[in-house]
């Protein structure tokens, strides 16, 4: 199989991209929810763990569409394994949830603030497991190997485990929408200014500083 490629892609293109990521997220979500109100938790476990990698994915390339606009320079090597990772795509998806986050983390203050870093460290901590989370998603589908016996997905994979990540997957997957349609309506020009500011800010930096020595 080739390896993929985004290099030559039109930002038009990869714009595109991620809108057709996002509805299939939500597709794969509305069938997983078919399969959990059925009983066939296993499988809508699967479904949604998909789900959550197709929200990276629209995540990815809405970070590479803002890193193009605003002309930072792009490690293609990087950005394509990225693309093609499953964990790498889990993690984005996650990312949704903590850029939701960070404005109440720096506007609230005393206990609720805590409860916010809290819920901000947790998050954080399951991009560090991203490990885990593709190896359930394998565990809810293929029949496993532990030691000298073979595990089912019915030894693994409960109910509890695939309403918390169905939960989790509904939160991550409103706040994608909610960012990538004000994105689609023209509203992430604010975003890609303040980031050209800062990159401009540090490359005078960065130049001042090599003039100095």
């Amino acid at each position: 199989m080739a390896k993929q490629t985004l290099e030559y892609f039109s930002q038009d293109e990869i714009k595109r991209g991620i809108f057709l990521a996002l509805n299939n997220a939500e597709d794969l979500i509305k069938e997983g929810d078919l399969l959990f109100e059925n009983a066939m938790v296993l499988r809508a476990y699967s479904l949604y763990q998909l789900s959550l990698e197709e929200l990276g994915k629209a995540g990815q390339l809405y970070d590479l569409l803002l890193t193009i606009k605003v002309g930072i320079e792009i490690n293609w090597n990087k950005v394509n394994d990225e693309f093609s990772s499953h964990k790498e795509k889990t993690k984005q998806a996650i990312d949704f949830e903590i850029c939701s986050i960070i404005p109440p983390l720096l506007r609230e203050k005393g206990l609720k603030k805590t409860k916010v870093l809290q819920s901000l460290k947790e998050l954080v901590q399951q991009q560090t497991d991203v490990f885990n989370s593709n190896k359930l998603k394998n565990d809810s589908l293929y029949l496993g190997i532990s030691v000298d016996k073979f595990i089912s997905p019915k030894d693994i994979i409960t109910k509890e485990m695939t309403e918390l990540l169905k939960k989790d997957l509904t939160v991550r997957y409103n706040i994608a929408k909610k960012i990538l349609t004000d994105f689609a309506n023209g509203k992430d020009d604010e975003t890609i200014n303040e980031i050209r500011e800062i990159v401009l800010k540090h490359r005078l930096q960065k130049n001042l500083e090599i003039r100095n020595k």
